[in-house]
């Protein structure tokens, strides 16, 4: 038996069971966070053994008749960057849950969403959510480009985002800048205003003198979260012809853009092929930015197919994990048919195909 699990974003998680041969059994999607940078380690391995007892008992399946199978597991999680996360610390994760950790494959989430997506060994993608972090592949190399984390890089994410529009709008106020912005302000005043917080920004001090107070009585994820969902009164200043608001918008797709660059060029000459995935919430939900993103991308690389969350044949992250867990390595797929096996048997699950 192999399993693919999802732990992409800060919304759900999900995870899929099936054969060998790629016919899926078994769903699950919960409310649950599997995130790299924000469980501590030691809590990690309960968080994801609770995901894989909840598919395997979708199936009546025990860890241990899993174990016996010799079953597979991949698990692809934000934050998982590196090779010491995915060799050195994940290791002591998976052993932590009494599995087999030489059958435990663990990676990122832009890896198993362009594996999902794409269902390619070639091209290349972009993520733009809450975080942001591009990758080039080939069958013997994956490489990323940002996706730091939100301290010391995700540039062109939401929460890039949002943060650019604060900071325009403080360096407005305080008189660095004298651009005019009052309709990114408006916007950014009417979207807030529908926030459990807007009580805080309104008392004692005026906006956006406010959003320090906010910023220091927050959680850090939240206050990241909070600042990310600025995208859309930032799109929407934009539209209205807000000098600061499109500065954003063009920075933000340029910065994307050249880090797909930059992964191509790591991977070299190699990649000339292959199609070109935009994902995330960002990409996803504001489709005005979407289309900017994808015609700055068919200007750099005019004769790539592009994939994006809507196109006909993406799936969502969680198989591109089972397509890992399946093949048991990054740099093969399943065989032909049972790639179908795994196509067609999704369909039973709304939990794999809602996405």
């Amino acid at each position: 038996m192999r399993i693919g699990i999802e732990g992409v974003g800060r919304t759900v998680t999900v995870a899929a069971l099936s054969t060998e041969d790629g016919r899926i059994v078994a769903a699950v999607k919960q409310e649950r966070l599997l995130n790299f940078y924000e469980i501590p380690m030691d809590q990690l391995g309960t968080e994801i053994f609770a995901v894989v007892k909840a598919v395997l008992n979708r199936a009546n399946l025990s860890v241990s008749e899993f174990n016996g199978t010799g079953g597979r597991i991949c698990a692809g999680l934000s934050g998982v960057t590196t090779e010491h996360d995915r060799n050195m610390i994940m290791p002591k994760v998976w052993s932590s849950m009494g599995l087999n950790t030489a059958a435990c494959l663990s990676t990122g989430d832009i890896e198993i969403c362009f594996n999902g997506a794409t269902q390619s060994l070639y091209g290349g993608g972009i993520i733009c959510g809450v975080g942001s972090v591009a990758l080039a592949r080939v069958p013997s190399k994956i490489c990323r480009v940002g996706g730091w984390g939100p301290l010391v890089g995700d540039e062109g994410s939401g929460y890039w985002m949002g943060v650019r529009a604060l900071q325009a709008l403080t360096f407005n106020e305080d008189g660095r800048s004298k651009l005019d912005c009052r309709f990114l302000k408006e916007e950014v005043i009417s979207a807030l205003s529908t926030t459990r917080e807007w009580s805080v920004l309104t008392q004692g001090t005026n906006f956006p003198y406010s959003i320090v107070t906010l910023s220091r009585l927050m959680p850090y994820p939240r206050f990241r979260e909070f600042t990310s969902h600025l995208v859309k009164p930032i799109l929407r200043a934009h539209q209205r012809g807000d000098k600061c608001a499109e500065a954003i918008v063009y920075d933000c797709i340029k910065v994307l853009s050249d880090q797909l660059d930059a992964a191509f060029a790591r991977v070299g000459d190699e990649n000339e092929r292959g199609p070109i995935m935009l994902w995330g919430g960002v990409v996803r939900h504001n489709p005005e930015f979407g289309n900017l993103l994808l015609s700055e991308v068919h200007n750099r690389w005019p004769v790539r197919q592009v994939v994006m969350p809507l196109t006909k044949g993406a799936l969502r992250p969680v198989i591109g994990a089972l397509f890992f867990a399946m093949s048991g390595s990054f740099g093969t797929l399943p065989d032909p048919r049972a790639l179908q096996s795994v196509r067609e048997s999704a369909k039973m699950f709304p939990e794999l195909m809602d996405y």
